[in-house]
């Protein structure tokens, strides 16, 4: 049985003592957790965590 690995990221935004969660109520019900993603081909670690502030959060929509 041959089994499939991928890259993936995970990154905590701390602020002003405080940290981003997400809350996943639509996919999992009322779970919190930092924006998380898959790497996707020809992307690095810090490319992924960026894409994925946008994707869920529209964090770093400027850069």
């Amino acid at each position: 049985m041959m089994q499939s690995f991928y890259g993936s990221t995970a990154c905590y935004l701390f602020k002003d003592d405080k940290i981003l969660f997400i809350k996943f109520s639509e996919k999992w019900g009322q779970i919190y957790a930092s924006p998380v993603g898959k790497i996707d081909d020809n992307e690095t670690p810090t490319e992924c965590i960026i894409r994925e502030f946008k994707e869920e959060k529209g964090i770093f929509s400027r850069a």
